[in-house]
């Protein structure tokens, strides 16, 4: 799936490429970069992975690192009717 930003970014902040996840009619936003041992990047409300980003740009020399954003945070849609509850934004993580 290739979508483009829903806003604009300073490359320079936020050099990252996009990677997106169909999720019901909505759709995650996240970052997969570097090489290594994965590190998954969560962050809180009302946060999204642009949180990480100096972590990244510094630790994806020898770590892969995995930053989504929930649905309805960042550049991620929320699918139609979703009420951002902790429980609707865990379960496509399966967490």
């Amino acid at each position: 799936m290739i979508l483009n930003r829903p806003f604009e970014l300073d490359p320079a902040e936020y050099p990252f490429t996009d990677r997106w996840l169909p999720y019901r009619d909505g759709y995650i936003h996240y970052v997969d970069e570097g090489q290594g041992p994965a590190i998954l990047l969560l962050h809180g409300n009302p946060t999204w992975s642009y949180l990480y980003r100096n972590v990244i740009k510094e630790l994806r020399t020898e770590f892969r690192l995995i930053a989504p954003d929930y649905p309805g945070f960042g550049m991620s849609k929320a699918p139609d009717g979703t009420a951002l509850r902790h429980r609707s934004i865990r379960k496509p993580f399966r967490i």
